[in-house]
């Protein structure tokens, strides 16, 4: 995943490629959520470092959140 500070240019594709880097397929993708994925990612984030990270969302993030269906 990329820092906090840089802008991602491609959201949509920019989260296909960590679904695909996770091990997720397409066809696993057209089960699940958007959340379940989210909830995966962060699964994996709080097991690797043993606590849970969270960024604070900005009106930008939700604006993209809402804008990207």
């Amino acid at each position: 995943m990329q820092g906090d500070s840089e802008e991602v240019l491609f959201p949509e594709h920019h989260f296909l490629l960590a679904c695909l880097r996770l091990g997720l397929t397409i066809q696993d993708l057209k089960f699940l959520t958007y959340v379940d994925v989210m909830k995966i990612f962060l699964s994996i984030e709080t097991k690797k470092t043993g606590e849970t990270k969270y960024k604070e969302a900005t009106q930008a993030d939700w604006d993209r959140l809402a804008n990207s269906r």
